[in-house]
């Protein structure tokens, strides 16, 4: 696993003829303990394409679980949460980026 971590990094170094870190700290991994820690995880990982404003909203990123879960697909690749989604999760991904938004366009 560390050759597969560190490939790039040797690569990098090897070309420019540097040595030490590439990137600012080192890569960290933390377990998630907590359902509510499993939560505002998955929570992030579905607004980061409506955060990079690619999409309108969440649900409009297709290669995002958010669609699927939203449009109601079986799909056999979409695996289901260890932890019960909350029945308003829809509500919950989006919640607080929209005051975001009207608190970045008021200025």
């Amino acid at each position: 696993m560390q050759w597969l971590l560190t490939a790039h990094v040797r690569r990098f170094h090897r070309r420019y003829g540097s040595s030490g870190h590439v990137w600012q700290g080192r890569f960290k991994a933390f377990p998630i303990q907590h359902d509510a820690h499993l939560l505002q995880v998955m929570r992030y990982v579905e607004r980061n394409a409506l955060r990079a404003n690619l999409v309108v909203r969440a649900e409009d990123w297709r290669w995002g679980s958010l669609a699927w879960r939203d449009a109601g697909y079986p799909v056999s690749f979409l695996v289901v949460p260890p932890v019960p989604l909350p029945d308003d999760w829809l509500i919950r991904v989006t919640a607080g980026f929209e005051r975001h938004i009207q608190a970045v366009g008021s200025m």
